[in-house]
């Protein structure tokens, strides 16, 4: 298997992460795999962090709540996700058997036709359906429980001490250390959150716990670091103090406000969208788009600020009308869209081809009103982003007025910077470019890249002397 291609190919499918716009400088590296393969061999692990840049920003997790969040370089994520590949060849075999219905996140299972890296038949839906298979046949008491701060808090001396356990060589951990250190993971704690590559080595830490629990003799079901406990009447508390006991043990702990403890009787998980489909596999040529549009439709009748749309099955909707029915009414509730507003956008733009005119113009507009309103739909940075794509895809006199005041207001944002200099850069408007970058002094690594790429290749206003061979393949 070649993991470059794979992780190229799922980069360019689904994305970097589930966090950002998905950054175009991976659709400049489709046609030079070999190029890039020899020039990861050439890098060796070994980074020089002033030729990298990575982008740190507070993202929203839950309503009060944020996270900080990595939009990770380029070269730096296919190196992470080509390494994290490899691990998992390894060790999805050491995890819990699928047909025990235990573990229901990241079952590497790759395509390299599709890019895709794990089976679809396994998710959060077939975590749900494993749960209310249990409770209806059991009698006790059912615990939820999450770890808090899951993926920041994973150790860099636990991380370790996990890769060695399960017979990673050594010159794979050394490699995955320098990248982590090139992302800038510094203080030997925490991975990226949104990717696949982080998903993975997570998966390895919770392995170690799913053991745990098994040995002594605890019945439980997982998603990521979701645990629905199942405990004999009095054992409840024992139960969580043996996981408590067991994660304090990995400098882990137990996010106890959103611990929750039921009686079996009422421990079904609240009905939500993706109960109520018919069907609990994932593959989209199983699911009835045509239904999944009806459920949209009735949230959107029941939409408030405070009940947020699932958009996590849009994907499936592949029906060319449909689609354009869904934009136009999304449209006209997009004030409420506080949560699933980059989901949207992403989706919108992964379907330009499907889209009307009327309608694209109809979403184009609403997107627009809420920048200029300043709407709270559009008060951080990863929102602003997606808005920024969105709007890039009409090139126009009145768009590039609205986006060069947003890059004004925004000087202090690299995220939103970057985002606007890359849609100058795809419209070829060099004459913007010059205009409102005199100098590179206060641009990152990243926004000089985006001018590079669009700019001719003699103008002086990037120092080429000082290019990374990263950014002189990206360039050439």
């Amino acid at each position: 298997m070649n993991f470059l291609k794979l992780a190229l190919s799922n980069t360019l499918v689904y994305g970097d992460t589930d966090i950002f716009p998905h950054p175009y400088e991976y659709d400049l590296l489709k046609d030079k795999v070999q190029l890039l393969q020899r020039l990861l061999l050439d890098i060796d692990g070994n980074y020089n962090k002033s030729d990298y840049c990575s982008l740190f920003v507070s993202a929203k997790k839950n309503k009060g709540e944020f996270r900080i969040a990595t939009l990770i370089d380029p070269i730096l994520h296919l190196d992470y996700l080509v390494l994290a590949i490899q691990i998992a060849e390894q060790t999805e075999l050491k995890k819990k058997k699928k047909n025990e219905h235990i573990v229901h996140s990241y079952r590497f299972m790759p395509n390299k036709e599709n890019g895709k890296l794990f089976d679809s038949s396994y998710g959060f839906h077939s975590f749900k359906k494993a749960i209310n298979t249990k409770v209806e046949s059991f009698e006790g008491w059912v615990t939820n429980i999450d770890i808090k701060e899951f993926y920041a808090s994973i150790s860099k001396e636990l991380l370790e001490r996990v890769l060695v356990a399960n017979n990673i060589p050594k010159k794979d951990i050394e490699r995955l250390r320098n990248i982590l250190a090139a992302i800038n993971v510094v203080n030997g704690k925490g991975l990226p959150i949104g990717g696949n590559a982080s998903r993975i080595l997570a998966e390895l830490v919770l392995n170690e716990i799913d053991q745990y629990l098994v040995s002594i003799g605890i019945t439980f079901v997982r998603f990521v670091d979701d645990f629905v406990v199942f405990s004999a009447k009095g054992n409840e508390i024992k139960d969580i103090d043996l996981i408590h006991e067991k994660l304090s043990n990995l400098e882990l702990e137990i996010n106890y406000r959103k611990l929750k403890i039921s009686e079996s009787c009422v421990a079904r998980l609240e009905s939500d969208f993706i109960n109520n489909l018919p069907l609990y596999n994932n593959e989209p040529e199983l699911v009835d788009g045509a239904q999944v549009e009806i459920m949209l439709q009735e949230q959107l009748r029941q939409i408030t600020k405070d009940k947020f749309l699932n958009l996590g099955q849009l994907k499936f909707i592949t029906d060319e009308m449909a689609i354009n029915r869904i934009i136009w009414q999304i449209a006209d509730n997009l004030g409420f869209l506080h949560k699933g507003f980059g989901t949207l956008v992403q989706w919108v733009m992964d379907n330009i081809d499907k889209v009307t005119e009327e309608v694209f113009v109809k979403i184009h507009t609403a997107v627009e009103k809420l920048l200029v309103m300043c709407h709270s739909v559009v008060d951080n940075e990863i929102n602003i982003a997606f808005a920024v794509r969105l709007l890039g895809a009409i090139e126009s006199p009145e768009t590039q007025i609205q986006l060069d005041n947003l890059y004004r207001r925004y000087e202090k944002s690299s995220l939103v910077r970057l985002s606007i200099i890359q849609v100058f850069v795809k419209w070829e408007d060099k004459n913007w470019l010059k205009d409102n970058i005199v100098n590179t002094n206060n641009l990152n690594l990243w926004e000089q890249r985006a001018i590079l790429i669009g700019l001719e290749a003699n103008n002086s206003i990037i120092d080429k002397n000082n290019l990374a061979p990263w950014d002189i393949l990206l360039w050439s």
